[in-house]
């Protein structure tokens, strides 16, 4: 079921590897920067998913901690950012979702028809230049990357019997596993 999936988040992975050395001069992402994961953000329920299998298969301690952030985060929507963010670490770090694992990086998100234009994706990261002076394939492609999600996410949706185009917020995840807490 998680197949696709996870070939398209090793890609990203290769990708953001790849980019991470090329631009290290001009980064500042480090363990416990969690200036990215300020805001409230929505997922594919293909992230969603996979993201409760992991933490269903994780120690009862870790299951715990997920468990009580989201309770928080119900009884505090969209305060505080991401409700996986606990003292400056994601809690869900190996299985984080796509736009986590890519922000930070300049992205391209030119239209099909108009030039490429890296733009930055955090204000902390590529402050010693003007991200136009990089070739548009040391980028992320946003627009690929998206349509490659949503297929991804569509086949998923098809074979879960749930909509294409919903998108949920980190809440949901306990409504896609049967209990984080033994």
């Amino acid at each position: 079921m998680f197949d696709r999936y996870e070939e398209l988040m090793a890609k990203v992975d290769r990708t953001v590897e790849d980019l991470e050395k090329r631009h290290r001069e001009h980064l500042v992402c480090m363990p416990g920067c969690d200036a990215c994961c300020r805001e409230w953000l929505s997922f594919y329920p293909v992230e969603i998913a996979y993201i409760s299998l992991w933490a269903a298969d994780q120690a009862p301690v870790l299951r715990q901690k997920i468990s009580q952030a989201l309770e928080i985060a119900k009884k505090t929507p969209r305060s505080g950012g991401c409700p996986l963010l606990k003292d400056g670490r994601c809690l869900a770090y190996p299985v984080r979702p796509l736009l986590c694992r890519s922000h930070g990086l300049l992205l391209n998100v030119a239209d099909p028809g108009h030039p490429p234009e890296p733009v930055r994706s955090c204000e902390l990261n590529y402050r010693d230049t003007d991200p136009s002076v990089f070739d548009p394939s040391q980028c992320i492609n946003q627009n690929l990357l998206s349509s490659l999600l949503f297929h991804v996410n569509g086949l998923f949706a098809r074979e879960a019997g749930l909509s294409p185009d919903l998108r949920l917020d980190l809440t949901a995840l306990e409504h896609f596993s049967v209990d984080f807490v033994e």
